[in-house]
């Protein structure tokens, strides 16, 4: 009834969280059943397999149209990858922690200093804390704790890659540590994107929020000044079934 090992060992992290935790829940978007629900947080994780829910299986819209019920009764929906689970999963449970107000540690973005971050730098950041990784960059800042001396935020730019978005500068990465909440610190590092998009004669700025983490402004962008300009269609990936 559980599914896969990996669907189990998700629902096993999440009773941690939230005792009253259930699998296979079918009350909320019924017929359709949710892998995992946390009722004490009104959030729903979804444990996708690469074979199972590739387009063999599952239309190109079933995991949005979820994501979307799933929100219209009042919840939010995470859906977490095979390979995401095996390969980054400390950063999948601190996903799952911030979006249920858990993070570990809380530390005020304005207890910490801005600093320039090199190639190698923002690379080992991302790598660590971000689902997806690094990207290359052309800048990127980050939030150096003082007291702890280690970067606990960061936030990197390019020029966009779609020629529809010319003369913009895009915040291509952000990503707090793991574990941790950092409040204030999409502002703090906003600014100086800001700061430096006018200094560098760039007309605004833009960015893409994965709303498979259960909202579409997942990372505060809107308090900084963001509007929402357009959903993209559903990405896709290639698959082998297991990477």
């Amino acid at each position: 009834p559980f599914g896969s090992k990996g669907q189990r060992e998700l629902y096993e992290f999440s009773l941690t969280l939230d005792p009253t935790a259930l699998a296979n829940d079918r009350t909320i978007i019924t017929p359709q059943e949710l892998d995992v629900t946390l009722p004490q947080f009104n959030v729903c994780l979804e444990f996708n397999g690469l074979y199972f829910h590739s387009e063999i299986f599952k239309s190109k819209r079933y995991h949005n149209e979820k994501s979307i019920e799933a929100a219209e009764a009042g919840w939010r929906l995470i859906h977490i990858w095979e390979d995401e689970w095996r390969e980054k999963r400390a950063i999948v449970e601190s996903i799952i922690r911030h979006r249920c107000g858990l993070s570990k540690v809380k530390t005020s973005a304005r207890k910490c200093d801005i600093v320039q971050l090199s190639a190698q730098q923002r690379k080992e950041f991302f790598e660590a804390n971000h689902i997806d990784g690094d990207v290359r960059a052309s800048n990127a800042w980050g939030l150096y704790d003082i007291s702890r001396e280690k970067v606990v935020a960061a936030i990197s730019v390019r020029k966009p890659m779609h020629k529809k978005w010319k003369g913009a500068l895009e915040v291509a990465r952000f990503a707090t540590i793991t574990n941790e909440s950092i409040p204030g610190a999409v502002g703090r590092l906003h600014k100086v994107v800001e700061q430096h998009a006018q200094s560098a004669g760039f007309g605004s700025v833009m960015t893409y929020v994965d709303s498979r983490f259960g909202s579409i402004f997942a990372a505060g962008y809107e308090k900084v000044g963001f509007t929402l300009a357009r959903q993209t269609p559903p990405r896709f990936w290639w698959t082998d079934g297991y990477n």
